[in-house]
């Protein structure tokens, strides 16, 4: 059995590798998705619905050759300089195999004889740091801005406690905000910014409304259910948006640091309950709201309505074709199990975002377990699994160069708050303030990564995926399966693992006593220390 991580022992000394990598996170990162993109743009792909697999060809694969050839030469090292050949072969998935092996049961700490070793190789940054201001989500339940004041001072202090750095404000609020043409009530909005972003220190994205009641086309539909009222009816007065729009951004100049043109825009509930929106029609908002809000406020940003169905490409497409991209900052989408996934919906939308030679970091500003029109069956399990798909995504997309910020969709399941018979199952907390699994989920996760380096996901294939992060000269790793269980070796230069659990259940083990780590569905942080 080959042993790698002997071989650089015995090559390389260490400070080998360049540590002051690790020490600037967006030097590299950056630089390295841009040439990326340049390549997608100068030959983009048109099928956007196929992303290509994420083959790495692996850092040390240069190292190896190198190794193989010099050792050939001068000693018998045939097996030496075939295992470098077969790791060059086989690189779309020799990090993962070489990370795991099958093993049954239930997740526990395993040592079995035959087996091979991870590899968690020092590496540049391949995103940002992760800091609160790149996580989100959205506060006040079902009735949002229109709630009490006593749930947003109540609320303020959960999600400081998940280090969360940016609220989302909700959408139809133009009638709270200007009930009558040019009658501005503002005393609620300014007591709301004041207590996000002085008290909390967060930021805002505000999500821009599209028609009030009294300039909204007076019609009323009903989709499976939902009544879609006249303020999901674009209004054909545009001053009036171009004034709201000039008047907002004016008051909270400096305050309001993000703005959202409208929501879900690609989506029958939030566009006259059309079966099939048109782009065409969204367009003019865009605009409007784009240009507006720039000549107000030119620091402020700009991201287009976060699209409801990613993966389905027509609507944004003909977005772009129509000269969309000019007008929004950052590219907005949603991801949801009913109409999208990571990572597919990443890659899709980045693929037409190069098609139409655009550079644009990515948010995904909802995301939730959320199933089509909110079905349940079993709702504990949901919630279960309502706290695994936080952990796997949030994991995914922050370590990720394109993707800027993640937003869970909300803090507070809406239901009962807005009289409905039962709560939807959007949030991290019930509607009577109970906290769910996916809050000491998110709470685990954002304390364990928050100002960690993520280093890139070790290996390629599907059935296992380990994430790397880098966070003060510690390795940490998220792992999980998405199939059997597998067994994680530790490398012998660490001589222990700190294991946390999905719920923040902890443990120290010895290396020298439990070599071997056994992995299943559900995430698990393992800190590698060499003390």
């Amino acid at each position: 059995m080959i042993r790698f991580d002997e071989i650089l022992a015995k090559y390389f000394p260490p400070g080998f590798v360049d540590r002051r990598k690790i020490v600037h996170p967006r030097i590299g990162a950056q630089a390295a998705y841009r040439k990326q993109i340049k390549k997608k743009i100068k030959n983009p792909s048109h099928d956007e619905m196929t992303p290509k697999p994420n083959i790495r060809r692996g850092p040390w694969q240069p190292v190896f050759i190198a190794i193989g050839a010099w050792w050939t030469s001068t000693k018998n090292g045939t097996a030496t300089f075939l295992a470098g050949i077969l790791l060059i072969g086989c690189s779309a998935s020799s990090q993962e195999q070489g990370m795991v092996e099958k093993q049954a049961g239930s997740p526990k700490v395993a040592a079995q004889e035959k087996h091979r070793t991870v590899l968690p190789t020092v590496a540049s940054p391949v995103a940002g740091e992760i800091k609160p201001k790149r996580i989100g989500t959205y506060m006040g339940g079902g009735l949002g801005l229109y709630g009490p004041m006593e749930n947003w001072e109540h609320e303020i202090e959960l999600v400081k406690d998940l280090n969360v750095g940016i609220i989302r404000f909700n959408s139809d609020i133009w009638d709270l905000l200007e009930p009558q043409r040019g009658v501005y009530q503002w005393d609620k909005l300014d007591h709301l910014v004041d207590l996000v972003t002085r008290e909390g220190g967060m930021d805002i994205l505000f999500t821009l409304p599209i028609a009030s009641k009294w300039n909204g086309e007076n019609k009323q539909v009903n989709m499976m259910g939902f009544p879609i009222g006249r303020t999901h009816f674009p209004t054909k007065d545009m001053e009036s948006f171009r004034d709201f729009c000039q008047t907002l951004a004016a008051r909270y100049k400096g305050r309001i640091k993000y703005y959202e043109a409208w929501n879900e825009p690609d989506f029958l509930m939030f566009w006259k309950g059309d079966m099939q929106p048109d782009a065409a029609e969204y367009l003019p908002f865009l605009k409007e709201a784009y240009k507006t809000i720039k000549e107000t406020d030119p620091d402020a940003i700009i991201l287009n309505g976060g699209l409801a169905k990613p993966q389905e490409t027509l609507w944004l497409n003909k977005l772009l074709d129509l000269g969309g991209g000019s007008y929004f900052d950052i590219m907005n989408i949603h991801i949801y199990p009913a109409f999208a996934r990571y990572p597919d919906a990443l890659d899709v939308t980045e693929k037409i975002l190069a098609r139409h030679h655009l550079v644009k970091t990515i948010w995904v500003t909802e995301t939730s377990t959320t199933g089509t029109f909110f079905e349940t069956q079993n709702r504990e399990k949901e919630e279960y699994d309502k706290s695994v798909y936080l952990v796997q995504n949030f994991t995914r997309a922050l370590s990720r160069p394109d993707v800027g910020c993640i937003f869970w969709h909300s803090l507070k399941n809406p239901g009962k708050d807005i009289h409905l018979p039962k709560d939807y199952d959007f949030g991290l907390i019930n509607s009577d303030g109970v906290l769910l699994p996916a809050y000491k989920a998110f709470q685990v996760w954002s304390r364990t990564l928050i100002g960690s380096n993520p280093l890139g996901r070790l290996g390629d294939g599907t059935n296992i995926e380990i994430y790397q992060f880098e966070h003060d000269g510690k390795m940490i790793l998220v792992a999980w399966t998405n199939g059997d269980e597998q067994r994680l070796i530790i490398p012998e230069k660490y001589t222990k693992v700190r294991i946390t659990t999905l719920r923040g259940d902890s443990k120290k083990i010895k290396r020298s006593k439990t070599p071997e780590i056994a992995l299943g569905k559900e995430p698990v942080y393992l800190e590698l220390l060499d003390e």
